[in-house]
């Protein structure tokens, strides 16, 4: 970020999608002459008088992880982008999952045994999904509801997500690893990345927000190939691999 005058400069970032740290908002007039504790809670108070925030939050990380400016995040956004999405159809800014880890058509079935009713391959479409919109447009992904648009939710899965307590948390925590162990680099986007549990008609959905990238591409990792890195982006209702032309094309394209 240029000098300039700290909140023009936020408003700006926010309209353009722009990154920053601590350490490039600490170097601005207004806090130059701060410490790091006071530079960061003035920090935080300057962007909620716009009604804004820094994702991850100034209180988490360090000083120079990327962050990206953007609107404060209510429940209320989370609920209303569940029901537009819901409204609409899967298509190049929306996307359903009926769950992140358990294969819900073999889920109960005694005749399948119990650890093939989970698979890390689902959690891996999630997270290309993610990937796509953040190389692309931007869009919603619903964890939770079917291709046909009905909500199941994410309740049933909680038994068989890795760690000893069974709870929304869990689950959480489960999918912020994946993401952190999938995507390369991902400190470097994972302010793009906003999500919340929304209980709806009984059933909890993880509604996951996910804002354009401006600067650089996101890179996946395989769950069978870990070095096997790869770019995706959307394509209509799916999200596409893309080969070595087409990835120069997507880099100059951010730097330009």
């Amino acid at each position: 970020m240029a000098s300039g005058d700290f909140l023009e400069l936020v408003v700006q970032a926010y309209q353009a999608g722009l990154e920053c740290t601590i350490n490039d908002l600490r170097k601005l007039p207004d806090f130059s002459d701060l410490g790091a504790i006071s530079a960061c809670t003035q920090i935080t108070e300057a962007l909620l008088e716009k009604g804004l925030e820094l994702n991850p939050p100034v209180s988490e990380g360090e000083l120079d992880q990327t962050r990206v400016v953007s609107r404060i995040k209510t429940t209320e956004r989370f609920v209303q982008a569940l029901h537009d999405a819901i409204q609409s159809e899967e298509g190049q800014e929306v996307e359903f999952k009926e769950s992140l880890y358990l294969k819900k058509r073999v889920f109960g079935n005694e005749k399948v045994p119990r650890e093939n009713w989970v698979s890390d391959d689902l959690v891996f479409e999630c997270i290309k999904t993610i990937c796509a919109f953040l190389n692309s447009d931007g869009g919603t992904l619903l964890v939770g509801v079917s291709d046909d648009r009905e909500i199941c939710g994410i309740n049933c899965e909680l038994d068989y997500i890795p760690g000893r307590e069974k709870s929304f948390d869990t689950w959480e925590l489960f999918f912020s690893a994946c993401l952190e162990k999938y995507i390369y680099d991902y400190r470097s986007c994972i302010g793009h990345i906003s999500r919340r549990l929304v209980c709806q008609d009984g059933a909890t959905v993880c509604v996951v927000i996910v804002r354009p990238r401006t600067q650089g591409i996101t890179v996946c990792r395989r769950p069978t190939q870990m070095n096997d890195e790869i770019v995706y982006v959307r394509n209509g209702n799916g999200s596409a691999e893309i080969k070595a032309r087409a990835i120069e094309a997507l880099i100059r394209c951010r730097v330009e």
